[in-house]
C-alpha cells in the first residue's frame, strides 16, 4: 500500500497533467463553462460589496468573487439538504476499535464443501445502469455475507439454518465524530472491501465540526481477519456513489460556513485527503454558474479503490442533490425559479431544472456542457441516457399571480384616498413532462408535454431502453394512472396509460417479459405490490398483493430476482418474500425480524435468497428460515 507522502506525490503529478493538458484543450472541450465564467468575472457588482481584491492573486479568486456577491445579498432559495440531514434519525456514536468473534483460524466448522472453485463477488444489488455498480448495506461472495451496521461490517458465512455471525470490525477515527448513511462495495475477486460513510465532528479543524465522507479499503480475503488497506476524507455529506471497473466515484454536497473567512479556504472549498493532511480541490475543476442561488457544492471525486488514490475531481457550486450517472457521463441538476411578466399586473413564475454533464474515463473529468428544462427532478430514476440521447421526466410547477390596484378606504387631510398593489391568489398549475436532448449538442430532439391529469406530480419513473415507465399521483387523494412511453421513434411517441387506479406507486420494478412492478400504496395508505402489463389498449393490472402494514421505502430495502421473479420486502410486521407466477403474487416466506421498527428504521433491513434460504439482516435482528 502507497504511504500518505508517495499517495500526495502522486496526486500532484497527476494535477500537474492535468495542468498541462487543459491548456491545449481549453477552447475546444470548455468553451460553454468558460463563458459562465466570464460572465461571472465581468458580472457588474454591486457597490455595496465588500471589497476582495486583495484576493486578486489567489486560484480561486473568480470563486471568491461569486461567493462574496451570493453573501451580500439573500439567496433566492435555500437548498433542502439540511433539513433532509437533521431527519436521519440513525446517527452512531463513535466507539472503539474491531471486534472479532471468532479468533483467525478458528471459525467453527459448518460442514458445508465449497468445493474448490475461486471465490468471487456474486451480485445482488440492483444497479440502474448496467456496469456502473452502486453501493448498498449488503454485498456477498459465493461464500460469505457482508452486512454494514451503521459503522460495523458485519461477516456471516454461507451455511442456511446453521449460520452464525463471523466476525464484526468497526470504524473508529476518533472519539468526537459521529457516522450515519453508508455503502460499500465488493470487489470481484470477493478479497476487497470499500466502505463510504458520511461523519461529523471534529475531525479536521480544531475545535470545530464538519461533515465529511470517509472511503476505507478492507482486505476481506480472509474474513476472519479484516484488516484495513487505506482510507481518504472528502469534506462534505455524501449523496452517493458507484464503482466502474477498478475506479470509485464518489459524490458529495458541501456547504460553506455560515461565517466565510477567505484566508481559511476550509470555510468555503470541499478539500480531500486525512486529517492534518488536507488539500482544496483545484480552482480549475470548480464549474460556477453565472449567479449562486446557494452555498453548497456538488462534489464529484474519482478514486483508483485499490489504494483509494485520488485521480480528479468536479465541484458545481449552487447544485443540489439530484445525480444520475451513465456509462460514460455525469448529471447533476439545480433547481431554479424562472419569472416573467405576461401582461400588465400579470406575473408566471415556473420551477426550471439545470443540468450540468461532465464526462469520466479512468484519465479524468471532463465537462460536456449546460442546458435548463422545465420542471424539478424526483430523483436518480427520472434521468436517463439510451444511444446518444439523454431522458428526462420532469414535475412542472407554474404559477400565475395577478396584482390589481384596489383604492385605501384611508383618506388623508385632503379627501385623498390611497391606491395599493394586491397580488391575487395564484393560479397554480402542476403536471409532468419527458423530455429527450442530443447528448453533446443539447438540442431538444423530443418531448411529451403536460402528459399526466391536470393538478398530479410524479411519484415514480423507470426507463427500460426504448421505453419508460411513470407514475402520478395526487397524493391527498390516492389515486394515480401509470404511463407507458415506446420512445423507439422519437418523431412519434407512444403514450399508454392505465386509467385511474387505486392508490399509488413509490417504486416501479421493470421486470421480464414485459411486466412492470409497483410498489406503494392503496387508497387506504396500506402496502400494495401490483403487477401491469402493457397490451395494445393501454396498461392494465394482472394481480396484487395487499397487506395492511407499513413498509420500507428506500429502493435498496428491497430484494430483487429477477430471474426467478422474487421479490422481498421489509414491512412493519414481517419481512414479506413475494413470487410472481405469470398470473399472481404469493407469499413465499415471512420473517418476523422487523417487528416492532419504525418505517425509517426498515430502510435499513436488507434481505437475500441464497440456496432456497431467506436471510434477513437489520440494525439488531439477524435471521435464516427455510424457503418450501
Amino acid at each position: 500500500m502507497k504511504t500518505y507522502n508517495e499517495r500526495m506525490e502522486s496526486v500532484q503529478k497527476k494535477l500537474r497533467q492535468k495542468q498541462i493538458r487543459r491548456r491545449t484543450v481549453t477552447v475546444t472541450a470548455g468553451a460553454l463553462c468558460l463563458c459562465i465564467i466570464l460572465g461571472v468575472l465581468f458580472m457588474p457588482y454591486d457597490k455595496g460589496l465588500p471589497n476582495v481584491d486583495k484576493h486578486a492573486g489567489s486560484d480561486y479568486y473568480k470563486v471568491i468573487q461569486a461567493i462574496n456577491k451570493l453573501t451580500y445579498q439573500k439567496p433566492q432559495y435555500e437548498n433542502l439538504f439540511d433539513e433532509l440531514v437533521s431527519n436521519d434519525s440513525f446517527w452512531m456514536e463513535d466507539g472503539v476499535g474491531g471486534d472479532l468473534i471468532y479468533a483467525p483460524g478458528e471459525a467453527p466448522d459448518y460442514s458445508y464443501d465449497l468445493g474448490e472453485s475461486t471465490n468471487s463477488s456474486v451480485e445482488i444489488t440492483d444497479h440502474q445502469v448496467a456496469g456502473v455498480h452502486e453501493g448498498d448495506l449488503i454485498k456477498r461472495s459465493e461464500t460469505h455475507i457482508f452486512y454494514l451496521n451503521g459503522k460495523t461490517l458485519e461477516v456471516y458465512p454461507i451455511a442456511g439454518e446453521e449460520t452464525k455471525i463471523l466476525t464484526r470490525w468497526t470504524l473508529s477515527l476518533n472519539e468526537k465524530v459521529y457516522y450515519s448513511n453508508a455503502e460499500m462495495y465488493l470487489s470481484a475477486d470477493a478479497t476487497r472491501l470499500t466502505i463510504v460513510i458520511s461523519g461529523f465532528g471534529v475531525a479536521f479543524r480544531e475545535s470545530k465540526t464538519d461533515s465529511f465522507v470517509q472511503m476505507i479499503s478492507l482486505d476481506v480475503s480472509d474474513p476472519a481477519n479484516i484488516k484495513e488497506s487505506g482510507q481518504i476524507c472528502i469534506t462534505g455529506n455524501l449523496l452517493s456513489s458507484r464503482m466502474i471497473g477498478e475506479q470509485l466515484m464518489v459524490m458529495t454536497q458541501f456547504r460553506m460556513d455560515n461565517t466565510i473567512d477567505f484566508e481559511d479556504e476550509s470555510t468555503f472549498l470541499p478539500q480531500y485527503g486525512t486529517p492534518g493532511n488536507m488539500q482544496s480541490i483545484p480552482a480549475e475543476d470548480i464549474v460556477i454558474p453565472e449567479e449562486l442561488t446557494n452555498r453548497y457544492y456538488t462534489v464529484v471525486a474519482l478514486l483508483d479503490s485499490p489504494d483509494l488514490s485520488f485521480v480528479d475531481a468536479g465541484a458545481f457550486m449552487s447544485y443540489s442533490a439530484e445525480l444520475y450517472v451513465s456509462k460514460e457521463h455525469i448529471y447533476a441538476t439545480r433547481t431554479y425559479t424562472e419569472t416573467k411578466d405576461l401582461a400588465e399586473g400579470i406575473r408566471e413564475s415556473k420551477t426550471m431544472t439545470e443540468v450540468s454533464c461532465m464526462a469520466y474515463s479512468p484519465e479524468g473529468l471532463a465537462r460536456k456542457g449546460t442546458f435548463c428544462v422545465e420542471g424539478s427532478v424526483k430523483d436518480q430514476y427520472s434521468m436517463d441516457e439510451h444511444e446518444g440521447v439523454f431522458r428526462i421526466v420532469t414535475a412542472t410547477n407554474r404559477r400565475v399571480i395577478k396584482s390589481v390596484w384596489s383604492p385605501d378606504s384611508t383618506a388623508d387631510t385632503n379627501g385623498n384616498t390611497a391606491q395599493s398593489n394586491v397580488s391575487m391568489m395564484p393560479a397554480v398549475s402542476q403536471n409532468a413532462n419527458l423530455t429527450c436532448f442530443k447528448v453533446g449538442s443539447w438540442e431538444q430532439v423530443a418531448q411529451v408535454a403536460q402528459f399526466a391529469p391536470e393538478g398530479e406530480t410524479v411519484e415514480s419513473v423507470r426507463f427500460d431502453g426504448d421505453y419508460a415507465y411513470v407514475c402520478t399521483a395526487v397524493v391527498v387523494t390516492l389515486t394515480d394512472p401509470v404511463f407507458f412511453f415506446d420512445m423507439t421513434d422519437l418523431d412519434n411517441i407512444i403514450v399508454k396509460d392505465t386509467g385511474t387506479i387505486d392508490g399509488y406507486s413509490s417504486s416501479l420494478i421493470q421486470l421480464n417479459d414485459g411486466f412492470l412492478m409497483g410498489i406503494g400504496y392503496n387508497d387506504k395508505l396500506n402496502l400494495k405490490v401490483e403487477i401491469y402489463e402493457e397490451t395494445e389498449n393501454g396498461v392494465v393490472s394482472v394481480c396484487e398483493y395487499i397487506k395492511v402494514d407499513r413498509f420500507a421505502i428506500d429502493y435498496k430495502a428491497y430484494y430483487i430476482d429477477r430471474e426467478n421473479n422474487l421479490f422481498g420486502i421489509p414491512t412493519g410486521t414481517g419481512y414479506i418474500l413475494l413470487q410472481f407466477n405469470g398470473y399472481q403474487l404469493n407469499l413465499l416466506a415471512e420473517s418476523k425480524t422487523t417487528q416492532g421498527y419504525s418505517i425509517t428504521e426498515l430502510d435499513y433491513f436488507r434481505g437475500v435468497v441464497v440456496d432456497k434460504c431467506l436471510y434477513v439482516f437489520g440494525p439488531l435482528h439477524f435471521s435464516v428460515q427455510k424457503i418450501g
